[in-house]
């Protein structure tokens, strides 16, 4: 009888341990069954026209075998288009939206494994398993309206089980038309503001302003609806620049052009890039300083000796300062002497400066006054 209940005992204790173990793997499963997630978009706050990206993934766990099929793409929780789990059909293009698969290492084909995912539907089936898709996930802003757009991408996995993930982006108002957008990248403006972008003839401008050591490169017209600071971003084709660190970006005020603070940023291939800020929106200049530099005739510095400028070079501001050295010619015999005696400093014809240094002097003047009181000495003594 002992035994009998013994028996009975250790059944019922398998029989909980085992329904204990398969209730941890049921309840463990769902935590990491898949996983979906769209990273932030290169630019969360981009203006119309601008293409922006991220990368959305799906994390598979091993326990799953999910037969997938497409995914959702909804904009303000409103349906938009949809695309395969391989990327390889979709209707998101004509909506402004572009999807690739990055990569795919899960495993795919038939085995066990629960087929909707949270514990749900474990059988031999067909589905993937055990890894991650990646996909780049494009937006063309020109597609979607002025203001907050929540993007969700969502997973149906059958059998009423969904999955999602979601990303907001604002699209600022800021129209930059086709010409204009060679120059400028971007414009910061007062928050709600409407700013428009556009290219201005540089001719019709410039005629009647004043343009003191500025050489134009291109006039851009920005209007904005909200008055205030901003932040320009602009860039200028190498071949129109002489000197990168001397371009600017100038605001027409009246028949005056005012440099603005300009920060070069970058360049590319082609472009230099830059940033300026100004105190409200108006006529720009992407302009190049060419106020005259003092040039010296020896590329590799003044010798010391003779400054040669160019005629272009003088200006009427220009103080020129000259080293006041003769030429030998321009020397007399008496300073010839006193420089070679050492009693007065000079520059030699190759540069060089040399220093007073009366010493070597001192030391022939005293052996001559020696020698002149022994030769007096011995003349008075051979006359005695």
């Amino acid at each position: 009888m002992n035994k009998m209940n013994s028996g009975k005992q250790k059944t019922i204790v398998a029989s909980l341990i085992t329904v204990v173990i398969i209730s941890l793997i049921l309840l463990a499963g769902p935590v990491q069954a898949i996983k979906l997630n769209l990273n932030n978009f290169t630019d969360s706050n981009p203006i119309t026209g601008k293409i922006i990206s991220a990368i959305f993934s799906i994390a598979i766990n091993s326990n799953e075998r999910m037969n997938l099929s497409n995914l959702e793409v909804y904009d303000n929780f409103d349906y938009l288009c949809s695309f395969a789990i391989n990327s390889s059909s979709s209707d998101c293009e004509s909506k402004g939206v572009i999807v690739s698969l990055v990569s795919d290492n899960t495993t795919k084909g038939y085995g066990y494994g629960y087929g909707y995912g949270y514990g749900y539907g474990y059988d031999y089936q067909y589905g993937y398993s055990n890894g991650n898709l990646d996909y780049n996930v494009s937006l063309n802003t020109n597609y979607f309206s002025f203001g907050t757009h929540n993007i969700k991408l969502e997973l149906n996995a059958g059998d009423s089980h969904t999955y999602s993930t979601e990303q907001e982006i604002t699209i600022r108002n800021v129209q930059i038309t086709e010409e204009a957008s060679q120059y400028i990248s971007d414009v910061i403006g007062p928050t709600g503001a409407n700013i428009t972008v556009a290219i201005l003839d540089t001719a019709e401008i410039t005629n009647g302003t004043i343009l003191t050591n500025i050489k134009p490169l291109k006039i851009i017209e920005i209007n904005s609806t909200i008055n205030g600071t901003g932040t320009i971003y602009f860039k200028i084709n190498k071949s129109l620049v002489s000197d990168k660190n001397k371009i600017s970006l100038y605001v027409l005020e009246g028949t005056s052009w005012t440099k603005l603070t300009t920060n070069y940023i970058n360049e590319t291939t082609n472009e230099y890039e830059y940033s300026a800020t100004t105190p409200h929106f108006s006529i720009f200049m992407i302009g190049e300083d060419t106020t005259p530099q003092t040039k010296s005739s020896n590329s590799g510095g003044s010798s010391g000796k003779y400054i040669r400028l160019n005629e272009e070079d003088l200006t009427e501001d220009s103080v020129i300062e000259q080293e006041t050295t003769d030429t030998p010619e321009q020397k007399s015999i008496w300073q010839q002497i006193t420089e070679f005696l050492g009693l007065t400093g000079h520059v030699t014809e190759d540069g060089k400066v040399v220093e007073a240094n009366p010493v070597p002097f001192l030391l022939i003047l005293s052996s001559f006054i020696v020698l002149t009181g022994i030769l007096i000495v011995l003349k008075v003594k051979s006359r005695k």
